[in-house]
């Protein structure tokens, strides 16, 4: 078990990553100098989450959207509440159900009203976030 000594403020966006220095209690010298680890924190865990995958989603200032297939296979634009966030998904805190279909590629070619014939897509497992 280590403890967290120093740390950097600067935060990659790209890999979102920082240095971290750990203090590890080292008593029969295993560690050595010039060693390196990686670690992957949780530092939050909710179960059964609703998450959507990030291209799902449009951001715009403070506000979220996605488009969401309604009953009448018509496109509709629907404000989101967002939770926490992974580098791949986003947890929604309001203003989806799940079971609802949300349209997920390119946005640029779906508008409001638009008909499709939705095609179900299964999200990948948790351990490929």
């Amino acid at each position: 078990m280590g403890r967290v000594s120093r740390f950097s403020d600067n935060v990659s966006t790209a890999t979102r990553t920082m240095e971290t220095e750990v203090d590890v209690p080292n008593a029969n010298m295993t560690l050595v100098p010039g060693m390196y680890a990686e670690a992957n924190l949780t530092l939050e865990h909710r179960e059964k989450a609703l998450a959507i995958p990030l291209m799902a989603l449009s951001t715009q200032g403070d506000k979220s959207s996605v488009f969401v297939v309604n009953g009448d296979n018509k496109v509709e634009e629907r404000q989101v509440k967002l939770g926490i966030q992974t580098a791949n998904r986003a947890e929604v805190i309001a203003g989806l159900r799940d079971g609802d279909l949300v349209v997920v590629g390119n946005r640029s070619q779906v508008q409001q009203g638009l008909r499709v014939t939705p095609k179900q897509i299964e999200m990948a497992k948790a351990s490929e976030q």
